[in-house]
């Protein structure tokens, strides 16, 4: 039997076939600008739903704005300084965008610095760097997979297959009661990362209230350097198709979202408008990652956009 080399995480970190979940239908081609652009407008600190630089390169055609965008792990062991920083070396920059996807979101926004810090043994920035070039509108197939402990592993999962739902690695696979939301040939199956229970298991909404509360804290004191700030949380992937699933009451509950669009900090909310093209998008969120396809980042690019000018920061 032949097996497609991985190209998604779930599949990796599940030991599951490419076969049956990668994504089949073609995606649209973004052009991705070089990293750091030039003359930045926009500080973009976040984690590997930023990195590639893909939304960015769609809001910079949208609007006009360029990007510099910085880890946010890399962030969070000195917040103060590495904007302080980053506003010095680039004197152009007026927004600061903090992405964060969902699971990780409390703990980050409470990992914030309140007061500035001494910034004497600050090491300085670590911008991420990207190239020019194009995404692909298809998903490699050429190949095998020659990690014959990755094929054993794939086969003992095999075996414990069943019912609505069940863990396989460190994913999730769930029975979909819509077979038309992937492209993938087990198109009735979902794969979702297990941080989406686990990291959300012992949330309480009075840790999630403080999160933001942190958050706006963190937001007025950086606004010292002239910058716009504004929070964008990624849905997790099985936030977004949850309704979907054939196993309910599976997720943590929280009341996250709601907390959210009642805040004082500025935010990004992404989850109504995600709800809504998930179902008129076919993967919308990648079917064997749990990332977003290049569609998805594309209408962020947009919901950003909006956002911008709406609040005619640029």
């Amino acid at each position: 039997m032949h097996y497609q080399p991985l190209n998604g995480d779930l599949t990796r970190l599940g030991y599951l076939s490419e076969n049956d979940y990668g994504w089949n239908a073609p995606q649209p081609v973004q052009t991705i600008f070089r990293m750091p652009m030039q003359d930045p407008e926009i500080l973009v600190v976040g984690d590997s739903f930023s990195t590639g630089n893909t939304w960015q390169s769609r809001l910079k055609e949208l609007s006009g704005l360029g990007s510099v965008t910085l880890h946010l792990r890399d962030f969070l062991s000195s917040p103060y300084c590495t904007v302080k920083a980053a506003v010095e070396k680039y004197p152009t920059l007026d927004i600061l965008i903090i992405q964060s996807v969902e699971r990780s979101a409390v703990s980050r926004m409470q990992q914030l610095v309140h007061q500035s810090e001494d910034c004497a043994q600050f090491e300085g920035l670590n911008e991420v760097q990207t190239t020019e070039g194009v995404t692909s509108p298809k998903r490699k197939t050429e190949g095998y997979i020659s990690d014959f402990a990755f094929l054993g592993k794939m086969f003992f999962y095999e075996r414990w297959k069943s019912g609505d739902l069940w863990r396989q690695g460190q994913s999730y696979v769930a029975k979909l009661d819509r077979p038309d939301l992937f492209s993938n040939e087990n198109g009735d199956h979902f794969v979702f990362y297990e941080g989406d229970i686990t990291s959300k298991s012992s949330w309480k909404n009075a840790d999630i209230k403080k999160a933001f509360e942190s958050f706006h804290r963190y937001s007025v004191e950086v606004s010292a350097f002239d910058l716009e700030p504004v929070l964008l949380v990624t849905p997790d992937k099985s936030t977004v198709y949850e309704k979907f699933l054939v196993a309910k009451n599976i997720l943590p509950k929280s009341e996250f979202w709601q907390l959210m669009a009642t805040t004082e900090a500025p935010v990004i909310n992404l989850k109504p408008v995600f709800l809504t093209l998930s179902e008129e998008m076919i993967d919308f969120y990648l079917p064997n990652d749990t990332h977003m396809s290049v569609s998805a980042y594309q209408e962020m690019a947009r919901i950003i956009h909006e956002y911008i000018h709406a609040e005619g920061l640029k």
